[in-house]
């Protein structure tokens, strides 16, 4: 068997060919998103000369009616995942987990333009088979330049120490000046950006094997995407090939991106880069593995093992062995069809029976000028019996009844989607003998069937999106990075991640409205006390907190620092026992004030005295414990990172000594270092 890697040129022939499978399939689901995007923005539709043109909009509803909810669960201040420990019982587990969930929620709430971004992804999965975003880690450089004029010479000193401090920023003064007025200096930054990028995906432009049950099962995927030449050289690709790429076209959604420009600069044409990740035996040793390749016109930039698929696909219904499922757009297709039909026979028949048509006997010699001229008291001009010489056409009126077919479709649409309202799908004749509880049925079945769209949402792309992100965080991150949660600084650091965790879903879990979990919290929370007074075991402070916390999470407050304080957090808990010491002197020297003050003075000086020097001792001796548990803290990462240390080391001299051996042929020493 062969060991040598496949060349370019082979590597690419073998993508295209996976390709070329997924292009079908891309076209395939492309045809149906075309015809969904077009129902739902009421495009025309069999239209007839001279017949109404009214289309009803079943799709638009159902796409919009789920909306508010989707988005109120999915946004909200709630955590949607949580990454559970595998084991609860170990510290270590645990402290890892929470860390994750806190640093990959932050990740994905601080992206840029962050509601539009997850919106629009939740909505282009109800009118689309499925709805895409992918994910990188980005290295990029933002040079800038700027002007500062009549600057002070302590505001020119701090600002090159603040740029110096700076160790993500490069500077380069390139003019400088100094007169009466102070100093002007144009500068030129170069900032190096290192960050997680969540971006959505053109479905027309994404690629699956159409035989895939999900992503990581697939012989291929990927998606190309459209970029400015200018961009493929900050991302640090060769500037000569970049230069190099061919001027082209591409399609995408209908749309022909042009990669000439108004302002004929070539760093701004648009290049079409490819990034597909095949699963296949590039190194020959008959193993397929993943990998990442990213190439423009046959022009490799991008070619590494990269055991991960970077997308998180939603579909709103989810199909048996499908990567891709359908749409809540699809299946409300037809029916729109057929309303938009029985609502352009009611419209042509009310205008048919408003306007009417005449029969006219010519025997009598009736002027049919004067019939066809209708005009406000007109006449009409004929000989003998008018009576007989002109008649209305009777045109029956079947409005009401085609009106009853159509409140049926919508009680079939509702069965389907669950997105109408519960008064459309009770029977309007009898809707006076309708009860409570068959009214409350109806809407009940149709948030049933929204939670569950949103549980599909949670399970599939957002669960890809945050284990996703994880596996991206733990591979490409080695330093520690400080972050604001809640008001409060973490400081996390992925390098040390060794746990596999999987997630929790938090939402859409057919709990109740957020007005019911809040209700339902308080009754725990005072269930909780109940228990403490009673001085039960099987409850604490810490879960009286939690149960509080995750109130307040429902009710839509983002920050529960400015209302409570946790147990567990050393800082918080000695400000409130300063804060009861304070109060019990206070309430102390009210009391003592209203006795004599001539004949206890001392006594209420020496009291006041005392107590005050206890507040003090006490604080002094929790800031010494906090500093000693943050003094421990910090002991052990170093000890894990100095550990960490020792053992790459120690591979590291492993790995020298293997290659001194085998080039030489013989037993260097005894004494190998353990990793």
């Amino acid at each position: 068997m062969s060991a040598d890697k496949m060349t370019d040129d082979e590597l690419l022939n073998l993508i295209e060919s996976a390709d070329s499978d997924a292009q079908g399939y891309a076209t395939l689901l492309k045809s149906i998103n075309d015809n969904n995007e077009d129902f739902y923005n009421c495009a025309p539709w069999n239209e007839q000369r001279g017949r109404s043109k009214v289309i009803s909009t079943d799709v638009y509803d159902v796409v919009e009616a789920p909306q508010p909810a989707i988005v109120r669960m999915f946004m909200s201040a709630k955590q949607i995942h949580k990454f559970k420990p595998r084991n609860s019982l170990n510290k270590a587990d645990k402290a890892e987990a929470d860390e994750k969930t806190e640093y990959i929620n932050w990740i994905i709430r601080n992206q840029n333009d962050s509601y539009r971004l997850y919106t629009g992804w939740m909505k282009e999965a109800l009118i689309k088979q499925a709805s895409i975003l992918t994910y990188e880690y980005c290295e990029d450089e933002e040079v800038l330049e700027r002007e500062y004029e009549g600057i002070s010479q302590d505001e020119f000193i701090k600002l090159l120490m603040d740029l110096d401090a700076d160790k993500d920023t490069d500077y380069e003064v390139l003019e400088q000046e100094n007169d009466e007025d102070g100093i002007s200096l144009k500068l030129r930054t170069t900032t190096y950006k290192r960050e997680y990028v969540v971006s959505p995906v053109d479905p027309d432009s994404f690629r699956i094997s159409s035989t895939a049950i999900n992503k990581d099962d697939a012989d291929i995927v990927g998606h190309d995407q459209v970029v400015r030449r200018g961009d493929l050289i900050a991302k640090g690709y060769d500037p000569e090939l970049v230069e190099a790429l061919p001027r082209s076209t591409h399609l995408f959604s209908g749309t022909y991106y042009e990669t000439a420009t108004t302002t004929n600069d070539p760093a701004n044409d648009l290049i079409v880069l490819s990034y597909r990740y095949p699963k296949i035996d590039y190194d020959r040793d008959g193993i397929p593995e993943r990998r990442k390749i990213v190439y423009s016109s046959r022009t490799v930039f991008e070619n590494e093992s990269f055991n991960h698929v970077p997308y998180a696909i939603l579909s709103s219904v989810i199909m048996p062995r499908k990567a891709i499922g359908k749409s809540l757009a699809e299946v409300t297709t037809k029916t729109q069809e057929v309303k938009s039909t029985l609502l352009r026979g009611v419209l042509d028949n009310t205008y048919e029976v408003n306007t009417g048509r005449v029969v006219v006997n010519t025997a009598q010699e009736t002027n049919v000028d004067d019939v066809l001229t209708n005009r406000h008291r007109g006449i009409i001009r004929t000989k003998g019996d008018p009576r007989t010489a002109v008649a209305a056409l009777e045109t029956p009126f079947v409005a009401d009844k085609v009106l009853g077919v159509i409140q049926y479709m919508d009680f079939a649409r509702s069965q389907r989607t669950g997105t109408l309202m519960a008064s459309q799908g009770l029977n309007s004749d009898g809707l006076q003998d309708e009860t409570a509880t068959r009214f409350s049925g109806v809407q009940d079945e149709g948030q049933e069937k929204i939670l569950l769209i949103a549980r599909n949402f949670a399970e599939t792309g957002w669960r890809e999106l945050y284990e996703g992100l994880a596996w991206l965080v733990s591979h490409c991150q080695n330093e520690r990075m400080e972050i604001e949660v809640l008001g409060k600084p973490l400081t996390v650091n992925p390098a040390l991640w060794r746990y596999n965790h999987k997630v929790d879903t938090e939402i859409g879990l057919g709990s109740g409205s957020d007005d019911e979990q809040a209700s339902a919290l308080m009754t725990i929370y005072q269930i909780q006390r109940d228990l403490l007074a009673n001085g039960a075991p099987i409850t604490d402070w810490a879960k009286v907190y939690n149960t509080l916390n995750e109130a307040m999470r429902t009710l839509g407050f983002k920050d529960t620092k400015p209302y409570f304080n946790n147990p567990e957090v050393p800082e918080e808990m000695a400000q409130q026992a300063i804060q009861t010491l304070q109060a019990q002197l206070d309430q102390a020297l009210t009391a003592l004030e209203q006795k004599n003050p001539l004949a206890e003075a001392e006594q209420i000086r020496a009291q006041a005295k005392l107590i005050e020097t206890q507040i003090k001792e006490q604080s002094v001796a929790q800031q010494k414990q906090i500093d000693m548990a943050k003094l421990v803290q910090d002991q052990n990462q170093f000890n894990r990172t100095l550990q960490e240390e020792q053992r790459q080391f120690n591979a590291n001299i492993l790995t020298k000594l293997n290659e001194l051996e085998m080039q030489y042929r013989k037993e260097i020493t005894n004494q190998v270092p353990k990793v």
